[in-house]
């Protein structure tokens, strides 16, 4: 009984299409999920050149592989860094993953390749590759800068360079390595507590490199791996030097002012005045005469002169004298 008839049973239980091909590319054994996979009946590949499951474009690049391949077999992945494809018999493809494995059988080397369809693996990973573009797009012009960090709170991933500190070689390194001081000490402190607890939280933080201070509105998440796993945190950040700048000037200026408005005297209340000789009282019973009084009371200052009918007055007793 031949070699290759032992191992039919055993390729039909395999959950990928096998195919085994000699070194002139011609099929000699597939198994059932073969042709479940490429539309093909069993008798319609026997004999056939393996190229007929092969997109026409790639045909005279594969021969040429396959050649290599039988030079020095050996088990390993077909086209590293490629994609390949199928071809079912209706002529549509789909991607393909291929694995190859010499195989000694009667006395002659075969290749065993081992086919995976992967339709649906390659959709999930185009779907993440069109979502990480468009996040990547979303933040290029954007004020938030968003950053890993692992377990050891070392940076393993950031969105794009604004930090202060990040023109400098940040990723592998801490906050403690990169801003030391107590401004790093602060920032450890606030991301080990995100790490511990499991939650997220949220702070404000000053950050000063090259003579320079900034202040960052920073949020922290903790990060999770597919399988619940805590690998880390996650954080996104805002320079809100600006605002933070603009918030100080404003509370300078109403200082000032406060302090402005703490110096004028207003004069206010009942006034008891003279009817005769125009002299306030003071609320300690005593007599002043009214300019000096508003004076001590007020920022009011005074100049003396006659208004018109004191004038007209005093010419009229003049012209009696």
């Amino acid at each position: 009984m031949s070699q290759l008839t032992l191992y039919g049973p055993l390729l039909d239980a395999a959950p990928d299409g096998m195919i085994l091909v000699d070194r002139d590319g011609q099929i000699v054994l597939v198994n059932a999920q073969t042709e479940i996979l490429f539309g093909y009946g069993r008798e319609e590949l026997l004999g056939h050149d393996l190229e007929i499951l092969t997109p026409e474009r790639f045909r005279g690049r594969h021969a040429k592989h396959r050649t290599n391949y039988f030079g020095q077999p050996k088990l390993r992945t077909m086209g590293t860094g490629l994609e390949l494809y199928g071809r079912r018999k209706d002529n549509t493809e789909f991607p393909a993953e291929i694995s190859l494995s010499p195989l000694e059988t009667d006395g002659e080397t075969l290749a065993l390749a081992a086919i995976r369809d992967i339709t649906e693996r390659k959709g999930m990973h185009d779907t993440i590759r069109e979502s990480e573009e468009r996040f990547r797009v979303a933040l290029k012009l954007s004020p938030v800068v968003v950053f890993n960090q692992d377990l050891e709170l070392r940076y393993t991933w950031i969105n794009s360079p604004v930090l202060a500190w990040a023109n400098q070689d940040y990723i592998g390194r801490t906050d403690a390595e990169i801003v030391s001081g107590e401004e790093g000490a602060f920032l450890t402190a606030f991301k080990q507590g995100v790490l511990d607890s499991g939650t997220g939280a949220r702070t404000e933080c000053a950050v000063t490199f090259m003579g320079q201070t900034r202040h960052f509105d920073l949020t922290a998440e903790p990060l999770r791996d597919s399988r619940g796993t805590l690998v880390g945190i996650t954080c996104a950040c805002t320079d809100v030097t600006p605002t933070k700048q603009a918030a100080t000037e404003r509370e300078r200026l109403i200082a000032e002012l406060q302090d402005a408005l703490a110096k004028v005297k207003l004069l206010s209340g009942l006034l008891p005045i003279c009817a005769s000789c125009k002299r306030i009282r003071d609320e300690h019973g005593s007599w002043h005469q009214l300019e000096l009084y508003i004076g001590a009371h007020s920022e009011a200052a005074f100049s003396h002169g006659l208004c018109t009918e004191c004038v007209r007055e005093m010419d009229s007793d003049h012209l009696l004298c």
